[in-house]
């Protein structure tokens, strides 16, 4: 018997290899936190959106990208500051923002949602 792999809602892209299953090709949207170890403000954005994350239970899910382990991918995404959030969805960038902003943190977590319920509308 084959065992299925669990799917985290909370996961980190490791590798430029990690990045099509974990991201591109989720049927469900992504918060993708790009941060850095050395960033102040991206450490308080892992904590908040974790528990927003945790607390939605699988409508969306959360993952993280280090740029310093990942340079190729945050060029690929024109990452320039850090913490850069983006919410993708069938590999399409649907909102993003840059720095450390509890409400608009709040508002992108809407727009996960209300992307998750369009698709489940369809």
């Amino acid at each position: 018997m084959k065992k299925v792999a669990e799917i985290k809602i909370i996961d980190e892209v490791e590798s430029v290899s990690d990045w099509k299953s974990k991201v591109m090709d989720q049927k469900i949207p992504i918060i993708l936190d790009c941060y850095a170890d050395w960033c102040n403000p991206c450490r308080k954005v892992t904590p908040l959106l974790s528990e927003k994350t945790l607390a939605h239970g699988g409508k969306f899910r959360m993952v993280k990208l280090n740029i310093d382990n990942c340079p190729q991918l945050a060029s690929g995404l024109n990452v320039k500051q850090i913490p850069t959030l983006f919410v993708i969805y069938k590999g399409s960038v649907v909102d993003s923002f840059t720095g450390f902003d509890a409400q608009k943190i709040d508002e992108l977590v809407q727009t996960a949602l209300l992307v998750d319920q369009a698709a489940n509308d369809e």
